[in-house]
Protein backbone atom coordinates (compact mmCIF):
# COMPACT_ATOMS: atom_id res chain seq x y z
CA UNK A 1 0.00 0.00 0.00
CA UNK A 2 2.87 2.36 0.76
CA UNK A 3 4.54 1.70 -2.60
CA UNK A 4 1.22 2.11 -4.37
CA UNK A 5 0.75 5.44 -2.62
CA UNK A 6 4.23 6.62 -3.57
CA UNK A 7 3.82 5.86 -7.27
CA UNK A 8 0.24 7.12 -7.40
CA UNK A 9 -1.27 3.75 -8.28
CA UNK A 10 -4.99 3.16 -8.05
CA UNK A 11 -7.14 0.44 -9.60
CA UNK A 12 -9.21 1.34 -12.63
CA UNK A 13 -12.83 1.19 -11.42
CA UNK A 14 -14.18 0.05 -14.79
CA UNK A 15 -11.84 -2.91 -15.16
CA UNK A 16 -12.15 -3.73 -11.47
CA UNK A 17 -15.92 -3.85 -11.85
CA UNK A 18 -15.73 -5.97 -14.98
CA UNK A 19 -13.35 -8.37 -13.32
CA UNK A 20 -15.55 -8.63 -10.25
CA UNK A 21 -18.32 -10.05 -12.40
CA UNK A 22 -16.41 -13.35 -12.35
CA UNK A 23 -16.82 -13.58 -8.57
CA UNK A 24 -19.76 -14.14 -6.28
CA UNK A 25 -19.28 -10.58 -5.07
CA UNK A 26 -19.84 -9.09 -8.55
CA UNK A 27 -21.66 -5.79 -8.96
CA UNK A 28 -24.89 -5.89 -10.94
CA UNK A 29 -24.48 -2.35 -12.23
CA UNK A 30 -21.66 0.03 -13.14
CA UNK A 31 -22.24 3.54 -11.80
CA UNK A 32 -22.49 6.65 -13.95
CA UNK A 33 -22.92 10.15 -12.50
CA UNK A 34 -25.52 12.63 -13.65
CA UNK A 35 -24.21 16.10 -12.72
CA UNK A 36 -26.54 19.08 -12.61
CA UNK A 37 -26.77 22.35 -10.71
CA UNK A 38 -29.36 22.53 -7.96
CA UNK A 39 -30.59 25.90 -9.31
CA UNK A 40 -30.97 24.68 -12.90
CA UNK A 41 -34.54 23.58 -13.46
CA UNK A 42 -35.49 24.48 -17.04
CA UNK A 43 -34.55 21.85 -19.58
CA UNK A 44 -33.21 19.51 -16.91
CA UNK A 45 -33.64 15.79 -17.46
CA UNK A 46 -35.00 14.02 -14.41
CA UNK A 47 -32.81 11.41 -12.73
CA UNK A 48 -35.64 8.95 -13.45
CA UNK A 49 -35.28 9.53 -17.20
CA UNK A 50 -31.52 9.10 -17.05
CA UNK A 51 -31.80 6.05 -14.77
CA UNK A 52 -34.25 4.29 -17.09
CA UNK A 53 -31.90 4.74 -20.04
CA UNK A 54 -28.87 3.71 -17.95
CA UNK A 55 -30.45 0.53 -16.60
CA UNK A 56 -31.27 -0.68 -20.11
CA UNK A 57 -27.52 -0.84 -20.76
CA UNK A 58 -26.47 -2.27 -17.41
CA UNK A 59 -25.57 0.96 -15.63
CA UNK A 60 -26.87 2.66 -12.50
CA UNK A 61 -27.26 6.45 -12.68
CA UNK A 62 -26.69 8.55 -9.58
CA UNK A 63 -27.64 12.24 -9.34
CA UNK A 64 -24.71 14.42 -8.30
CA UNK A 65 -25.15 18.07 -7.25
CA UNK A 66 -21.62 19.51 -6.95
CA UNK A 67 -22.57 22.04 -4.27
CA UNK A 68 -23.82 19.22 -2.05
CA UNK A 69 -20.81 17.01 -2.69
CA UNK A 70 -18.53 19.93 -1.74
CA UNK A 71 -15.47 18.49 -3.44
CA UNK A 72 -14.29 21.78 -4.98
CA UNK A 73 -11.95 21.51 -7.97
CA UNK A 74 -11.42 17.78 -7.31
CA UNK A 75 -14.97 16.84 -8.29
CA UNK A 76 -14.04 14.59 -11.21
CA UNK A 77 -11.24 12.91 -9.26
CA UNK A 78 -13.64 12.19 -6.41
CA UNK A 79 -16.18 10.64 -8.78
CA UNK A 80 -13.49 8.49 -10.39
CA UNK A 81 -12.17 7.21 -7.08
CA UNK A 82 -15.70 6.47 -5.90
CA UNK A 83 -16.03 4.03 -8.76
CA UNK A 84 -18.02 5.95 -11.37
CA UNK A 85 -17.17 4.87 -14.92
CA UNK A 86 -18.70 7.77 -16.84
CA UNK A 87 -20.45 11.12 -16.43
CA UNK A 88 -23.48 12.77 -18.00
CA UNK A 89 -23.39 16.54 -17.60
CA UNK A 90 -26.77 18.23 -17.16
CA UNK A 91 -27.38 21.98 -17.02
CA UNK A 92 -24.50 23.64 -15.16
CA UNK A 93 -23.25 27.22 -14.95
CA UNK A 94 -19.90 28.58 -16.14
CA UNK A 95 -18.54 28.51 -12.60
CA UNK A 96 -18.42 24.72 -12.83
CA UNK A 97 -16.86 24.48 -16.28
CA UNK A 98 -13.23 24.49 -15.15
CA UNK A 99 -14.01 21.83 -12.55
CA UNK A 100 -15.73 19.58 -15.09
CA UNK A 101 -13.06 20.08 -17.73
CA UNK A 102 -10.35 19.21 -15.19
CA UNK A 103 -11.08 15.57 -15.99
CA UNK A 104 -8.43 13.04 -16.93
CA UNK A 105 -10.17 9.79 -16.06
CA UNK A 106 -13.81 9.61 -17.12
CA UNK A 107 -15.76 9.64 -20.39
CA UNK A 108 -18.31 12.47 -20.50
CA UNK A 109 -21.43 13.39 -22.48
CA UNK A 110 -23.29 16.66 -22.01
CA UNK A 111 -27.09 16.95 -22.22
CA UNK A 112 -27.40 20.40 -20.63
CA UNK A 113 -28.27 23.62 -22.42
CA UNK A 114 -27.40 26.40 -20.00
CA UNK A 115 -23.95 27.29 -21.30
CA UNK A 116 -21.98 25.48 -23.96
CA UNK A 117 -19.21 23.07 -23.02
CA UNK A 118 -16.66 21.67 -25.51
CA UNK A 119 -17.98 18.14 -24.98
CA UNK A 120 -19.94 15.53 -26.90
CA UNK A 121 -23.53 16.73 -26.54
CA UNK A 122 -27.09 15.43 -26.93
CA UNK A 123 -29.84 18.02 -26.61
CA UNK A 124 -33.29 19.05 -27.88
CA UNK A 125 -33.25 20.82 -31.24
CA UNK A 126 -34.76 24.18 -30.31
CA UNK A 127 -34.07 25.63 -33.77
CA UNK A 128 -36.04 22.83 -35.41
CA UNK A 129 -38.80 23.22 -32.83
CA UNK A 130 -39.27 26.92 -33.51
CA UNK A 131 -39.13 26.58 -37.29
CA UNK A 132 -41.52 23.62 -37.16
CA UNK A 133 -43.92 25.49 -34.88
CA UNK A 134 -43.84 28.54 -37.15
CA UNK A 135 -44.65 26.34 -40.15
CA UNK A 136 -47.61 24.77 -38.31
CA UNK A 137 -48.98 28.16 -37.24
CA UNK A 138 -48.61 29.52 -40.77
CA UNK A 139 -50.24 26.44 -42.29
CA UNK A 140 -53.22 26.95 -39.95
CA UNK A 141 -53.87 30.23 -41.76
CA UNK A 142 -52.45 32.83 -39.37
CA UNK A 143 -50.64 35.76 -40.99
CA UNK A 144 -49.51 38.05 -38.19
CA UNK A 145 -47.41 35.68 -36.12
CA UNK A 146 -45.63 36.99 -33.05
CA UNK A 147 -42.80 35.05 -31.43
CA UNK A 148 -42.74 35.66 -27.66
CA UNK A 149 -39.51 33.70 -27.24
CA UNK A 150 -38.06 35.77 -24.36
CA UNK A 151 -34.64 35.28 -22.77
CA UNK A 152 -33.26 33.75 -19.60
CA UNK A 153 -31.36 35.90 -17.11
CA UNK A 154 -28.54 35.15 -17.08
CA UNK A 155 -28.71 34.05 -20.71
CA UNK A 156 -28.50 30.35 -21.54
CA UNK A 157 -27.08 28.63 -24.58
CA UNK A 158 -30.25 28.17 -26.62
CA UNK A 159 -31.62 31.72 -26.19
CA UNK A 160 -29.76 32.90 -29.27
CA UNK A 161 -30.74 29.73 -31.18
CA UNK A 162 -34.41 30.56 -30.64
CA UNK A 163 -33.87 34.17 -31.62
CA UNK A 164 -31.95 33.24 -34.76
CA UNK A 165 -34.67 30.82 -35.85
CA UNK A 166 -37.40 33.43 -35.25
CA UNK A 167 -35.54 36.08 -37.25
CA UNK A 168 -34.99 33.59 -40.09
CA UNK A 169 -38.73 32.78 -40.21
CA UNK A 170 -39.54 36.49 -40.45
CA UNK A 171 -37.54 36.72 -43.66
CA UNK A 172 -40.07 34.47 -45.40
CA UNK A 173 -43.02 36.85 -44.97
CA UNK A 174 -43.72 40.37 -46.27
CA UNK A 175 -42.20 43.19 -44.24
CA UNK A 176 -45.69 44.59 -43.52
CA UNK A 177 -46.54 41.44 -41.51
CA UNK A 178 -43.31 41.15 -39.54
CA UNK A 179 -43.62 41.45 -35.77
CA UNK A 180 -40.34 41.80 -33.86
CA UNK A 181 -39.73 38.87 -31.48
CA UNK A 182 -40.21 39.55 -27.79
CA UNK A 183 -36.79 39.25 -26.13
CA UNK A 184 -37.49 40.48 -22.61
CA UNK A 185 -36.82 38.24 -19.61
CA UNK A 186 -39.10 35.23 -19.23
CA UNK A 187 -41.09 36.52 -16.28
CA UNK A 188 -41.30 40.19 -17.25
CA UNK A 189 -45.06 39.97 -17.62
CA UNK A 190 -45.56 43.70 -18.18
CA UNK A 191 -43.23 43.54 -21.18
CA UNK A 192 -45.20 40.62 -22.64
CA UNK A 193 -48.52 42.42 -22.26
CA UNK A 194 -47.13 45.68 -23.72
CA UNK A 195 -45.62 43.77 -26.68
CA UNK A 196 -48.98 42.16 -27.44
CA UNK A 197 -50.96 45.41 -27.20
CA UNK A 198 -48.48 47.20 -29.47
CA UNK A 199 -48.32 44.58 -32.25
CA UNK A 200 -51.65 42.72 -31.93
CA UNK A 201 -50.57 39.38 -33.45
CA UNK A 202 -53.33 37.00 -34.54
CA UNK A 203 -51.20 34.08 -33.31
CA UNK A 204 -48.44 33.78 -30.74
CA UNK A 205 -45.55 31.35 -30.57
CA UNK A 206 -44.77 31.42 -26.87
CA UNK A 207 -41.85 30.13 -24.86
CA UNK A 208 -44.21 28.44 -22.43
CA UNK A 209 -47.88 27.87 -21.60
CA UNK A 210 -47.51 30.31 -18.72
CA UNK A 211 -47.57 33.22 -21.18
CA UNK A 212 -51.07 32.21 -22.29
CA UNK A 213 -52.36 32.62 -18.75
CA UNK A 214 -50.51 35.92 -18.23
CA UNK A 215 -52.20 37.42 -21.29
CA UNK A 216 -55.59 35.95 -20.42
CA UNK A 217 -55.40 37.30 -16.86
CA UNK A 218 -54.56 40.73 -18.33
CA UNK A 219 -57.98 40.75 -19.98
CA UNK A 220 -56.93 39.67 -23.48
CA UNK A 221 -59.40 37.37 -25.26
CA UNK A 222 -57.14 34.36 -25.84
CA UNK A 223 -60.01 32.30 -27.28
CA UNK A 224 -59.77 34.38 -30.45
CA UNK A 225 -55.97 34.23 -30.76
CA UNK A 226 -53.90 31.30 -31.96
CA UNK A 227 -51.33 30.10 -29.45
CA UNK A 228 -48.55 27.50 -29.71
CA UNK A 229 -45.95 26.84 -27.01
CA UNK A 230 -42.35 25.80 -27.62
CA UNK A 231 -42.37 23.91 -24.31
CA UNK A 232 -45.48 21.92 -23.52
CA UNK A 233 -43.55 19.82 -21.03
CA UNK A 234 -45.64 17.64 -18.77
CA UNK A 235 -48.35 20.28 -18.57
CA UNK A 236 -51.84 20.56 -19.96
CA UNK A 237 -51.95 18.80 -23.32
CA UNK A 238 -54.93 20.88 -24.38
CA UNK A 239 -52.31 23.40 -25.52
CA UNK A 240 -50.88 23.23 -29.02
CA UNK A 241 -47.11 23.18 -29.44
CA UNK A 242 -43.87 21.27 -29.07
CA UNK A 243 -42.95 18.79 -26.37
CA UNK A 244 -39.27 18.11 -25.79
CA UNK A 245 -38.41 14.43 -26.16
CA UNK A 246 -36.47 14.26 -22.89
CA UNK A 247 -36.68 10.48 -22.73
CA UNK A 248 -35.01 10.26 -26.14
CA UNK A 249 -32.36 12.80 -25.11
CA UNK A 250 -31.57 10.73 -22.01
CA UNK A 251 -31.48 7.48 -24.00
CA UNK A 252 -29.15 8.82 -26.69
CA UNK A 253 -26.87 10.46 -24.11
CA UNK A 254 -26.47 7.17 -22.25
CA UNK A 255 -25.92 5.22 -25.49
CA UNK A 256 -23.25 7.71 -26.58
CA UNK A 257 -21.59 7.54 -23.15
CA UNK A 258 -21.66 3.74 -23.29
CA UNK A 259 -19.59 3.78 -26.47
CA UNK A 260 -17.02 6.12 -24.94
CA UNK A 261 -16.79 3.98 -21.79
CA UNK A 262 -16.11 0.89 -23.89
CA UNK A 263 -13.44 2.73 -25.91
CA UNK A 264 -11.97 4.43 -22.82
CA UNK A 265 -12.44 7.75 -24.59
CA UNK A 266 -11.74 10.26 -21.81
CA UNK A 267 -10.93 13.95 -21.49
CA UNK A 268 -11.80 16.83 -23.81
CA UNK A 269 -12.64 15.68 -27.37
CA UNK A 270 -10.75 17.27 -30.25
CA UNK A 271 -13.94 17.34 -32.31
CA UNK A 272 -17.06 17.33 -30.11
CA UNK A 273 -20.12 15.58 -31.55
CA UNK A 274 -23.52 17.27 -31.32
CA UNK A 275 -26.70 15.22 -31.63
CA UNK A 276 -29.94 17.23 -31.84
CA UNK A 277 -33.21 15.52 -30.94
CA UNK A 278 -36.40 16.85 -32.61
CA UNK A 279 -39.39 17.67 -30.44
CA UNK A 280 -42.85 16.14 -30.74
CA UNK A 281 -45.82 18.14 -31.99
CA UNK A 282 -48.90 18.19 -29.80
CA UNK A 283 -52.00 19.24 -31.75
CA UNK A 284 -53.95 20.60 -28.78
CA UNK A 285 -56.87 23.03 -28.95
CA UNK A 286 -55.24 26.47 -29.08
CA UNK A 287 -54.58 26.74 -32.80
CA UNK A 288 -58.03 26.35 -34.38
CA UNK A 289 -57.45 28.77 -37.26
CA UNK A 290 -58.30 32.44 -37.86
CA UNK A 291 -61.86 33.36 -36.97
CA UNK A 292 -62.40 30.20 -34.96
CA UNK A 293 -62.72 29.96 -31.20
CA UNK A 294 -60.37 27.96 -28.98
CA UNK A 295 -61.78 27.00 -25.60
CA UNK A 296 -59.17 26.07 -23.00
Amino acid sequence: MQVAKEIGYHPDPLFSSLASQRTRQRRDRLDIAYIHADDAKAGTLSIEEVSEAAESLGYRAQAIIPAELDSGPRLMDVLYHRGYVGVIIGPVRTSLHAVILNNRHLPMVCCGRIEQLPLHTVQPDITDSLRGTWAKVSAAGYRRIGAAICMHKPRVEDDLDRLGAALACLQDIPASRRIPPLTSALREDDALIAWFKKHRPDAIIGFSVRQYYVLRDAGIDMDSIGFASLHIGGGDRRFTGMEEANGKVASEAVHMLNQFIRRRDVGIPAEPLHLLIPGRWNEGLTLPGPGKTAKV
